[in-house]
């Protein structure tokens, strides 16, 4: 990475598929092959506060992003397609504790973010209906302690029949449990379905190698053993921002990468 007056430029390596242009989209992942990766130029400008009004990229795809920062604030907004965004529309897109209220998924659309009481993530709207949110598909989050113990993703799956399918993920100390079901919902009555999957993950830490034993008790994918233990390791500099990290199986096999982006994010 490289400095100059208000001006980043960093470069890296990136996934050779990823040719569209993203918003909060996510990129594709690292493969694991390194003929099918390309190298990729970032640079970034900020204003004399610190504040971020362009990312240029180019790898393979080529796109600039442009931030809209508020007169009032240090808070901004991305810039929407027709550049009509000014500095007074960026305030309005936060609640008064600064927490902003939507994420921008596409040109046109974006999430509706609900919080607590404790500013801590609640609801997030993925497909709105009606203005209903028990009728909208959401990710719901509980916490005790300040800490996530819960993540639900609830999807509308046949709306004559109030059909859900249901992920879970709770987070209990060194242990994650992960469940796949459909329900039914009948004014006040739920009628869950047993589930289709039920994924028990030990996760424990060592030094900069997180470790994790995957137990199904059901639903087991056919191509991979019960038991099996990954193991996630990151290089010398990881908490620079700039490093790679990896997971591998417990014959040693490479299964994904994650490289650091330059100023935030990974891919």
């Amino acid at each position: 990475m490289t400095r100059s007056t208000n001006c980043w430029e960093a470069t890296g390596r990136e996934n050779a598929g990823n040719t569209t242009v993203p918003y909060a989209v996510l990129p594709a992942s690292i493969p694991t092959d390194s003929t099918q990766t390309i190298g990729y130029t970032r640079s970034f400008r900020y204003d004399d506060s610190g504040n971020l009004l362009s990312l240029s990229h180019q790898g393979a795809a080529c796109f600039t992003r442009t931030m809209v920062v508020s007169d009032a604030s240090n808070r901004s907004r991305l810039q929407n397609d027709t550049g009509t965004l000014t500095p007074d529309d960026v305030d309005a897109a936060f609640d008064p504790s600064g927490n902003l209220l939507s994420l921008q998924v596409s040109a046109t659309a974006s999430e509706q973010l609900i919080l607590d009481a404790s500013d801590h993530l609640q609801t997030v709207i993925l497909l709105g209906r009606n203005g209903d949110i028990q009728q909208s598909d959401r990710e719901i989050y509980q916490y005790s302690a300040g800490m996530r113990m819960r993540k639900q993703t609830r999807i509308l799956t046949k709306a004559d029949s109030n059909l859900w399918t249901v992920d879970e993920v709770r987070y209990l100390p060194g242990l994650e449990l992960r469940r796949h079901w459909q329900e039914t919902i009948t004014g006040d009555t739920v009628t869950p379905q047993d589930p289709t999957e039920e994924l028990h993950v030990i996760t424990t830490q060592a030094e900069r190698a997180s470790i994790r034993l995957l137990h199904w008790k059901t639903g087991k994918p056919d191509s991979i053993d019960n038991d099996q233990a990954r193991w996630q390791m990151s290089d010398n500099f990881l908490c620079a921002g700039t490093g790679c990290a990896g997971a591998n199986d417990q014959s040693r096999r490479i299964l994904s990468l994650r490289r650091y982006c330059g100023v935030g994010g990974t891919q």
